[in-house]
């Protein structure tokens, strides 16, 4: 089964239109569980509890009991709204929630993702830091495990990492001046007018843009820095280039979801709306093994997919592919990096 996205899960949500809320939080949360793998992943911390006693509205709130939106409508008679019901009444709010928990591509390998996933390269961090005019505060939007929290933690007297994911969070490193949260990018608990700079890591492609960037701008400060980034697909040298290459298109493409579109035109004609700044070149630069690499494959999103697919691992035939180019030792490896940062 490859990924869908919205319209697949309104579909779901549609078909379950006859399940009232009134206590079935729960059951309709172990359906899910059942209809696709994506709503295993961290759908225990989602719910749906009750205003009053007598169930008149609901709202959507995470496993700390932090509301996460507006009221639900209750029926006309008093009763708890179906699902389509809710849908149909409060379109402008549910998908946006529901997207959110559909594309949380990472809680299932996160112990894989803070071991494996590449940190950013220093001179990166401190180019942002450059651009902003105080360093008080900054907001690391989808910082998954802390990889650039806490670089930032470094030039910002306070920083705020959120991410969709607690599992995620819940492997990141403790920092003094850090603060983690789980919540969804539109809804960040920040501040109006608060941050000196909103950083998105290798996290702004899975986002609702327009949502997001409202956000975005409520909380910066007057001349606030926007910036994000992506690093593109990593390269060797032309033996192992070729390979590797073939691999991401010929055996992937098709697993990956549509947003990953994002990352390989390097946040091109992504939508931006702010008063954009050139930013130099920069790159990540390692020295792995072909272990190494074969684990960092296995954090992919289209690797995960397809894995569950079949059953098996989809990063072997590459392995062994690739072994005898690669040799038992270290080789270096770059991953270029595509910046767009801006002032409000």
């Amino acid at each position: 089964m490859k990924p869908h996205h919205w319209p697949w899960s309104f579909l779901v949500f549609t078909a379950l239109g006859g399940v009232c809320l009134v206590g079935g939080a729960a059951a309709l949360a172990g359906l899910l569980q059942q209809v696709h793998p994506i709503f295993r992943d961290d759908l225990a911390g989602w719910g749906l509890r009750s205003t009053n006693p007598h169930h008149e509205v609901r709202e959507l709130c995470d496993a700390s009991g932090r509301q996460m939106g507006p009221p639900l409508p209750s029926s006309p008679h008093g009763e708890a709204s179906s699902w389509l019901a809710t849908l149909e009444y409060n379109h402008a709010h549910l998908p946006t929630y529901f997207t959110l928990m559909a594309t949380d591509h990472f809680s299932g390998q996160a112990a894989g993702y803070a071991k494996f996933r590449p940190g950013y390269p220093p001179e990166l961090i401190a180019w942002v830091a450059a651009q902003t005019r105080g360093h008080d505060l900054a907001w690391d939007c989808g910082c998954g495990n802390g990889q650039a929290t806490a670089a930032l933690a470094e030039h910002f007297g306070r920083v705020v990492g959120t991410d969709l994911s607690a599992r995620q969070i819940a492997e990141a490193a403790a920092h003094p001046r850090v603060e983690y949260r789980a919540a969804p990018a539109e809804r960040s608990g920040l501040a109006d007018q608060s941050c000196d700079l909103v950083a998105v890591a290798q996290a702004l492609h899975w986002f609702d843009f327009d949502a997001f960037y409202a956000e975005a701008k409520r909380v910066l400060k007057p001349g606030g820095l926007f910036a994000a980034w992506t690093y593109q697909l990593l390269h060797a040298e032309p033996g192992i280039d070729e390979l590797f290459q073939d691999y991401h298109r010929r055996v992937l493409a098709s697993w990956w979801p549509a947003e990953r579109k994002w990352v390989d035109d390097g946040y091109r004609g992504l939508p931006f709306p702010f008063a954009e700044i050139a930013a130099p070149a920069f790159e990540i630069r390692l020295q792995w093994t072909l272990d190494d690499l074969l684990a960092y494959m296995r954090t992919w999103t289209a690797v995960q997919y397809l894995g569950q697919a079949e059953n098996r691992d989809p990063t072997l035939p590459l392995g062994e592919a690739l072994r005898p180019l690669w040799g038992e030792g270290e080789r270096e490896i770059a991953w270029p990096i595509a910046v767009r940062a801006g002032h409000v």
